[in-house]
């Protein structure tokens, strides 16, 4: 866990990592308790839990989607619908990216087979900060599901998940000023 540049990171629990939580200066954790290799005790070491994104298996991610999108027809949808609401689960087989601009609702979960990317790009800088809200349809996985990255760039203005967070790889967190709340989990090989 590294926060940088005026980050505040409030995390209801126990903040934990198995090598090193940097906070710059200027920064904030605020946590029941810091356990980490610099904040000992350093906790046990955990596998990383793996979510099936696009097995046969009935239960994978794919398999589970209400909705599955290739890249370019998610970006369609979402470049046609700027206030985005789909009331289920949905899987895109590449990457997606949500623009400023851009407010997406899921009632469910939004997975993607490579990186998921939110408010990356300056432009439109007219436009407003990107947006996303993941709910809880009452049945099923909810949460943001990355197999690879997850990107959330200065041009994403909301993230709100009532379930879990999960990139296979990095989490990276670069806005100033976010509104990043998540009722769950976070789980990330590196976050920062």
């Amino acid at each position: 866990i590294n926060l940088n540049f005026f980050s505040v990171l409030n995390v209801a629990k126990k903040a934990m990592a198995n090598n090193n939580i940097g906070i710059s200066w200027l920064s904030q954790l605020n946590a029941e308790a810091l356990l980490a290799q610099n904040y000992p005790p350093r906790p046990d070491s955990v596998t990383m839990p793996q979510l099936d994104f696009d097995s046969n298996n009935p239960n994978s991610l794919i398999n589970r989607a209400d909705f599955v999108y290739s890249q370019s027809q998610f970006a369609n949808l979402i470049s046609a619908n700027p206030n985005l609401v789909l009331n289920g689960s949905v899987y895109v087989t590449g990457e997606i990216t949500i623009p400023r601009g851009s407010t997406v609702s899921v009632s469910g979960f939004l997975a993607a087979k490579n990186n998921i990317n939110l408010g990356i790009s300056f432009w439109p800088f007219w436009l407003a900060k990107a947006s996303v809200t993941l709910s809880d349809p009452g049945s099923g996985p909810v949460g943001l599901f990355a197999k690879h990255d997850i990107n959330i760039g200065s041009y994403t203005g909301l993230i709100s998940v009532n379930g879990l967070i999960f990139a296979n790889n990095d989490l990276t967190v670069s806005a100033s000023g976010l509104n990043f709340n998540v009722s769950g989990a976070v789980y990330a090989r590196n976050f920062s």
